[in-house]
């Protein structure tokens, strides 16, 4: 995890000082900048009014890059809207789909969650990827736990594809992502030239 914090700080820094694709091609459609840091007694407060403890790479996400702002879509959420946004206050209560269940059996697990309400516990709102086609959030509570699903509002409904922009083939193609691997690739989208460490070494494809 420090790997790639460290990664995403150094990115984040670049993108003030070197222009993203032209918009009309680009995931962009955010202010480009973050909001600061959180302290760890922000943090621990929101916590314990919830009765949870966040997922340990968005919470160091938090409390060393920044709350919310360039992002994804319309941008990342601050804590408390992202909560505010949430389908619903219970983020202590397990999410009640999983990857897991995904693939056991895709084509059924498609076809009920279509007719699955919108307001399930456990997740937290992250961004509006494709706002009403798609919305992101990271799963806090249940089998998932600190990983990124997406929800579709027109159809669709739950399922463990959140992508980081319209074509962002990853999603469709891998597993659940966690936090801060969710948020590079869609960092890597937007940098010239970016450079893809990590466990995963591929870039995610760019618009062309």
């Amino acid at each position: 995890m420090r790997s790639a914090l460290a990664r995403i700080k150094s990115k984040v820094a670049r993108v003030a000082h070197e222009a993203p694709l032209p918009a009309s091609r680009c995931p962009v459609r955010c202010d480009l900048r973050l909001t600061p840091p959180l302290r760890e007694s922000e943090v621990v407060a929101f916590e314990e009014k919830h009765r949870i403890t966040l997922p340990e790479e968005y919470r160091a996400f938090l409390l060393e890059v920044g709350n919310g702002g360039m992002g994804p879509g319309e941008g990342l959420k601050t804590l408390t809207e992202s909560a505010e946004r949430s389908p619903t206050s219970d983020l202590n209560r397990p999410f009640p789909f999983s990857f897991r269940m995904y693939q056991e059996d895709e084509g059924r697990f498609i076809d009920a969650r279509r007719n699955e309400p919108y307001h399930q516990p456990g997740v937290l709102f992250l961004a509006a990827v494709e706002d009403p086609w798609v919305s992101v959030y990271l799963v806090i509570t249940g089998e998932d736990r600190g990983l990124v699903w997406g929800c579709g509002l027109v159809e669709g409904g739950w399922n463990p594809e959140a992508p980081t922009w319209e074509g962002d083939q990853r999603a469709i193609d891998g597993p659940p992502r966690r936090f801060l691997r969710w948020y590079e690739d869609w960092l890597n989208v937007i940098l010239p030239n970016a450079e893809c460490d990590g466990e995963d070494k591929a870039c995610p494809v760019r618009p062309e």
